[in-house]
């Protein structure tokens, strides 16, 4: 009765565009999300498990530590978005726009990330074991000690980053250098 109240009152609040911009250890695992504005407000340390959020705008906002297990994400824009610690494995991002987010020790294995932006962004620590990256973009960002073992992505793409130390390479060789 607390999710389904929490859940009926957040929703209130964002579709009447009344935002009082924190929303921590919010349950909304299962919600339609889709096509929302949520942009710009806390969701630190809540739950978003198979939650559908695609075509959705959460440009601003703060994921840390929120568990996004299989969400879909799908051609939403998370420009600007802090998810640093979050749980986003078996997720689904296909053409999502990541430009300027801070995403330090995700684990994005297992994801459908083809044709996902990542402009400018911080992924530090981050895993993409097993994803698909097929058409991404990394132009811009940092992947410094991230994992791409098993994942399905262009290698010339991960070259376009500003930063690849200590990377794994999807054969699982690390790369060195300190571009």
């Amino acid at each position: 009765m607390l999710k389904l109240f929490s859940t009926l009152f957040l929703a209130g609040y964002m579709m009447f565009g009344l935002d009082f911009c924190t929303y921590k250890k919010v349950d909304l695992s299962g919600e339609d999300l889709s096509r929302k504005d949520l942009s710009n407000r806390v969701y630190k340390g809540s739950k978003f498990v198979k939650a559908d959020m695609k075509y959705s705008i959460l440009n601003g906002s703060d994921f840390t530590g929120a568990d996004l297990t299989g969400v879909n994400l799908s051609y939403s824009f998370l420009n600007g978005v802090t998810m640093n610690k979050a749980i986003v494995k078996d997720a689904s991002a296909f053409n999502t726009d990541f430009t300027d987010v801070e995403a330090k020790n995700v684990d994005f294995s297992g994801m459908d990330l083809t044709g996902a932006k990542f402009i400018n962004a911080d992924l530090t620590g981050a895993k993409f074991r097993n994803a698909n990256l097929t058409g991404a973009v990394f132009y811009g960002s940092d992947l410094t000690n991230t994992d791409f073992a098993g994942a399905i992505v262009n290698p010339q793409s991960l070259y376009d980053a500003r930063k690849l130390t200590n990377m794994i390479l999807p054969y699982g060789n690390k790369y060195k250098n300190n571009k």
